[in-house]
């Protein structure tokens, strides 16, 4: 279409379209009722939300009643009625915002490749869509034409005056909803009613502006905010296309009164998402300054639109990749901006047109079909998925073992581009439109036809295979179940491990919970040896322990044990024979005597830490109550002051018979001194006995055995060193763990990396996925995005660091990823079947087929009515 015929103002343009208007919506008598809503009234219903979606959708279908010039006037009530049931079966996606910023990735190239001064910036942004526009195939743009008719009622039915059949049942839920909700859909009706009204398109696109700030403040305070940002990109675009400073204050004002809580808070939807409203809020405030700085304010628009958009930190990062270089060739020599000749121009839509048809489908472009392996997949994740499309959908049918080729592939990014180059040189001045037009625009929306259907056919084909239909979602979200349960035996299988060599065998304790007693674990290996040599009297026997005298230990100490803190010990010391008497050995001898005592010993337990001395647990000194012959020897008071005779044996004792009459016998007598009772054997012999009274003071077993406790056990210093080690053994667990989930060069031998590996390659390859085939979704849906952009999305290795530093055990890595699953499983089934089934088609073709289709229905238009009024088309 010329600029000639785009450039006529709106008034004239109105006033020319009204009496065709007023022809094909003459009132039918069967449908009209006394009394009708007014057209504000019937306007605000388009911005409520409990009536938005259905109101919005009784003006698609009159819009495309209307937009049929062969329409009968007065029969418009049953062609309505046709269109809008049909619509029903067609809309899939009434989950989808309403705006007209998703799709434009040409439009923002080409800002941010312009310098100060371009005449880009001089130019309205390309592609303004109105209500003549809309199609009979509009379910696949249903966002887009939304948002074209919320802004353009006056123009559909502003010359009915039976409103009532179409629009009485939602006035009637009009009234349900809360007063601040209507109010604010009246507000937005009067502007829609001031901006059909404007006498200028800079008024239009003020107000238009204002009403897109309303939008996006309605819509951030009902908890949208990926609407809102939408909505705020939206407005700005326009804002900067006239620089309307004065709405460029009204949106820096209300963004800077935003939260910076709230902004970080939206992190759940999108890691992102803070970046982007800075770079939002950056924007507004470079349009508001004086003199404004559009320049710096488009670029950051633009890195807003690639990360709400692409998932990609600017334009750039794609934009400056070597496989562009015939695309960027292409850009120098026939981009906007360019200064062209008639032929030059002519040429240049030849090369787009032939760029678009047939060199978008390159392996540099869209990928190749192999080789197909986890490895080479990773790398290819890296990679916008635009460029990477063909071999995506390809190792998804290989490893879903399917039958099923992968459709075929032009780079959306490239074509959506080239196509926003065609258009704008499409209509200059110096280009014959019919001529051009016609050769143009027929092949290119077959070429967009084919690959949608083939996307659309494959999608089918996958949800067909095996024995029950499941769409490609849910079938990678199985697999991701599947991979989830793998990786939690890895993980128990690591922390089994870990327990294993930090702990000692059979140890109790739980590392994950706080220490506290009773615990059931003892060293039943424990013997009682004794203390030191030089105090057992000998004695180096061990004795065994029970159940009884390990009881003796307080618990701390054997928690403390598990830890491998160090040992408790048991031993004897201080073996000596207490009470002792002498007595003469014989009656006629008083050289020779025999000792008799009560065998003494003390009980300790000792806790024998790593890097530390010795500690005492506790001590009991037993007494026996049976005196026992210890000692025989000379008589003499040395003797009896010696505690322990081991070592005295054996040495000879010289004696003299105190009378010898007879002269039968020497005088002198030889004796060897002897131990009749040895302590090690004494021990042995009582130890049953002693060991039950060492472990109960308050046994009547044998009354005679003294027992006293000269060192009570007490824990509590212990426990807490024990708690402190549990809690370094848990971080050194959880950094052990931490590191190797998060290992991005993985061993091939360390299965648990492989595991969390495999696990974050499913969730990256369903973010690609959802960005090819759902991409409408993944862009808007606030539930499904925060599945697998926000900080909470399905697991991949960056959020390892994310949960160490909230505190979650790496234990718990596999649950939360499954509920992750779960979460946005449900979610994704709130989707229609016929949505899940067949995928949504990409907005980076969808903007331009749209303007195409408008092109090529224009020219027909003019071809058949070459005298006829302009179309009302051209109030964009």
């Amino acid at each position: 279409m010329s600029a000639t015929i785009r450039a006529i103002p709106t008034t004239i343009i109105t006033a020319m379209i009204r009496p065709m208007i007023a022809v094909c919506l003459v009132a039918t008598g069967s449908l009209a009722l006394a009394q009708s809503p007014s057209l504000q009234d019937v306007t605000a219903l388009h911005w409520l939300p409990e009536t938005a979606a259905s109101a919005r959708a009784h003006s698609v279908a009159a819009a495309i009643v209307l937009s049929h010039s062969a329409t009968d006037p007065q029969s418009f009530g049953d062609r309505w009625q046709v269109e809008r049931a049909r619509l029903d079966g067609v809309i899939t996606q009434p989950q989808l915002g309403s705006h007209a910023s998703d799709g434009r990735w040409g439009y923002w190239v080409s800002l941010t490749q312009a310098s100060d001064g371009s005449e880009i910036f001089d130019q309205p942004s390309p592609g303004r869509m109105s209500w003549t526009d809309v199609s009979g195939d509009i379910a696949l743009n249903w966002p887009l034409w939304q948002a074209v008719v919320a802004r353009q009622v006056p123009l559909i039915w502003g010359q009915r005056d039976d409103l009532d059949p179409y629009f009485g049942a939602l006035l009637e839920a009009f009234t349900q909803a809360s007063e601040a909700d209507r109010a604010h859909a009246r507000a937005q009706a009067r502007r829609v009613e001031r901006m059909h009204n404007a006498r200028s398109e800079t008024t239009r696109q003020t107000i238009e502006g204002s009403l897109l700030l309303a939008e996006a403040q309605f819509q951030w305070d009902r908890g949208e905010h990926l609407n809102s940002a939408w909505l705020v990109l939206e407005g700005l675009m326009w804002v900067a296309d006239r620089s309307d400073q004065q709405n460029a204050r009204f949106y820096a004002a209300w963004l800077a009164s935003l939260p910076e809580s709230a902004i970080r808070a939206l992190r759940s939807t999108d890691i992102n998402f803070p970046v982007i409203m800075a770079l939002l809020i950056d924007s507004a405030n470079h349009l508001s300054a004086s003199p404004p700085e559009r320049n710096a304010a488009q670029q950051k628009l633009a890195s807003a639109y690639a990360r709400l958009a692409l998932f990609v930190s600017n334009p750039a990062s794609y934009l400056d990749q070597p496989v562009r270089d015939q695309m960027r060739g292409l850009q120098a020599d026939c981009g906007p901006g360019v200064d062209l000749t008639q032929q030059a121009l002519l040429d240049c839509l030849a090369r787009i047109s032939e760029t678009l048809m047939n060199d978008l489908a390159s392996e540099e472009l869209v990928g190749a079909t192999g080789p197909l392996s986890m490895e080479f997949l990773a790398r290819e994740l890296d990679l916008v998925s635009w460029q990477r499309a063909r071999y995506l959908d390809s190792y998804i049918n290989w490893s879903l073992g399917g039958q099923c080729p992968a459709p075929t592939w032009v780079n959306a990014l490239e074509w959506n581009l080239g196509s926003h180059w065609l258009l704008d040189l499409a209509n200059r001045d110096v280009v014959d439109s019919a001529v051009a037009q016609k050769a143009l625009w027929p092949p290119l929306l077959a070429q967009a036809s084919d690959l949608s259907q083939a996307n659309r056919q494959w999608l089918d084909c996958v949800t067909g295979m095996g024995g029950e239909r499941q769409d490609l979602i849910s079938r990678l979200l199985a697999i991701q179940v599947d991979e989830l349960d793998r990786l939690e035996g890895h993980i128990e299988q690591a922390s089994e491990r870990f327990y294993s060599d930090v702990t000692r065998p059979g140890a109790d304790i739980n590392l994950d919970q706080p220490v506290s007693t009773p615990t059931t674990y003892r060293n039943q290996a424990l013997r009682v040896g004794p203390c030191d040599a030089s105090r057992a009297c000998g004695s180096r026997v061990e004795l065994p322990a029970d159940e009884a005298l390990l009881a003796l230990v307080p618990d701390g100490y054997w928690l403390a044990e598990q830890l491998r803190l160090g040992e408790v010990s048991f031993c004897y010391d201080e073996v000596r024979w207490v009470d002792r008497m002498q007595a003469p050995a014989r009656h006629n001898d008083s050289g020779v005597a025999n000792y008799t005592g009560r065998l003494s010993f003390d009980f300790k337990a000792h806790f024998q830490p790593v890097e530390s001395e010795q500690a005492l647990i506790l001590s009991r000194r037993l007494v026996s109550g049976e005196r026992k012959d210890y000692f025989f020897g000379p008589a003499d008071a040395e003797n009896l002051a010696i505690d322990c005779p081991h070592g005295m044996e054996g040495q000879p004792i010289r004696s003299e018979l105190s009378t010898n009459a007879s002269d039968l016998v020497p005088d002198r007598l030889t004796y060897f001194t002897s131990v009749p009772t040895a302590a090690s054997a004494y021990l042995l012999s009582q130890w049953p006995k002693w060991r039950a009274r060492l472990a109960d003071v308050s046994t009547d077993e044998d009354p005679l055995t003294e027992l006293e406790v000269t060192h009570t056990p007490d824990d509590a210093v212990i426990l807490i060193e024990a708690e402190r080690a549990r809690l370094a053994l848990i971080d050194r667990r959880e950094r052990a763990l931490a590191t190797r989930l998060a290992n991005l060069e993985a061993a091939a031998d360390d299965a648990l990396a492989q595991s969390m590996e495999e696990v974050s390659i499913i969730s990256r390859l369903l973010r690609r996925v959802m960005e090819l085939h759902y991409s409408p979704i993944i862009r808007q849906d606030d539930g499904i995005r925060a599945g697998l952009a926000g900080d909470s999305g399905l697991l991949t290795r960056e959020d390892i660091r994310i949960s160490r530093d909230r505190g979650v055990p790496m234990a718990k890595i596999a649950a939360v990823g499954k509920e992750r699953v779960r979460a946005f499983e449900g979610h994704w089934l709130q989707w229609p079947v016929a949505v899940r089934e067949q995928g949504l088609w990409m907005p980076e073709f969808h903007w331009p087929e749209a303007l195409m289709t408008a092109e090529v229905a224009a020219e027909a238009a003019a071809v058949a009515e070459p005298s006829g009024p302009p179309s009302a088309r051209d109030e964009r």
